[in-house]
């Protein structure tokens, strides 16, 4: 959601790629508190700028085909705020990796999925700085300067 979200949509409608959303938090909400308790933001744009957030989510919800989220309490939200329930899941927080390593690779199939963005801009940097991102058959698509 927010400006990763954009990319996330632009990045989609130019590649004809699904668009696929983690949330770890429900992006919109945060940005909402931080605006109404900033002291610096003038009362009069406040409404505004928080509408602005709700619109950039709301264009994820619709894009994306599936939107995860980490607890059940989240996902009803994401719900609350327009995303269609059939696009989402929950993914607890963890893995139970003696279960799941033995899960062979998937095989190549071209790629389907185009953009995997995090708003945490130091996480992406230092994915960015490393040339490459999981796997040689998954590849990112952002343009740093943005971040």
């Amino acid at each position: 959601t927010g400006y990763g979200g954009l990319l996330a949509c632009l990045g989609g409608y130019v590649y004809k790629k699904d668009v696929l959303l983690t949330e770890h938090g429900i992006y919109t909400r945060e940005r909402e508190e931080e605006i109404i308790r900033a002291k610096w933001v003038v009362p009069s744009f406040k409404k505004q700028w928080i509408a602005f957030f709700y619109m950039l989510s709301d264009m994820i919800y619709q894009r994306a085909f599936r939107v995860t989220c980490l607890f059940t309490n989240a996902m009803r939200t994401q719900i609350q705020m327009g995303c269609a329930p059939g696009k989402c899941r929950v993914i607890e927080n963890g893995i139970d990796y003696d279960r799941l390593s033995g899960i062979p690779l998937k095989e190549e199939d071209g790629g389907r999925y185009l953009l995997i963005i995090s708003y945490r801009k130091l996480f992406l940097h230092n994915l960015l700085s490393e040339g490459t991102l999981f796997s040689d058959r998954t590849q990112l698509y952002l343009c740093n300067k943005l971040l």
